[in-house]
């Protein structure tokens, strides 16, 4: 059976268009606000239902880098955060390289990482300075390319100031080389009070 789903999407975003928006009672702006939300977002994914896939691919990647770059400094700050981070780090290689891995176990590695990255970065708050502020660097270096290429996904919302600095959509999610430049993550970072 032929797959119709970016159809069926078009479909369904013209539908709240022209027929259930104007049905929708005047005297309730948050319905008729979210039908336009709605219907914004099915033409979105309409558009970008292609590289759904990639996406997956590219996040997980860019988690899977991140928690390389953080794992000497979490045996640091916590040997069982340090422990999660490696197993998570090593599933999501494993399911990245894998060719057909399923999106959903995709994101649910990537989600993984993200969880013990969040509590590596929450633990390193009450870290002492020096330990802390490689943690935030190393973040922050690696925060572009997921940066950009989250830009890119949502270009068609039409949040971005300027457009025309946001990647092209069709190489946003290329795995993208890791930094290798602590130094300049320093320099990024902002100063200390």
């Amino acid at each position: 059976m032929a797959d119709h789903t970016i159809n069926a999407l078009s479909a369904a975003a013209r539908a709240l268009d022209e027929v259930i928006f104007d049905a929708v009672d005047a005297g309730h702006p948050l319905a008729r606000e979210q039908t336009r939300l709605v219907s914004k977002y099915l033409k979105l994914l309409q558009s970008r239902l292609e590289y759904a896939y990639d996406r997956n691919r590219f996040e997980l990647s860019h988690y899977t880098d991140l928690a390389a770059d953080l794992l000497a400094d979490a045996g640091t700050l916590s040997p069982a955060i340090a422990t999660a981070l490696g197993s998570a780090a090593e599933e999501g290689r494993r399911l990245r390289d894998l060719p057909g891995a399923r999106a959903p176990d995709l994101q649910a590695a990537a989600q993984r990482l993200a969880a013990i990255i969040t509590a590596l970065i929450r633990t390193a708050a009450d870290a002492d300075p020096v330990l802390r502020g490689r943690v935030e660097a190393t973040v922050l270096l690696n925060s572009k390319s997921l940066l950009d290429a989250q830009r890119a996904w949502f270009l068609p919302q039409g949040w971005e100031p300027d457009p025309t600095v946001v990647p092209p959509i069709a190489g946003a999610f290329a795995l993208a080389l890791r930094p290798s430049d602590p130094a300049r993550a320093r320099q990024l970072m902002p100063p200390r009070r």
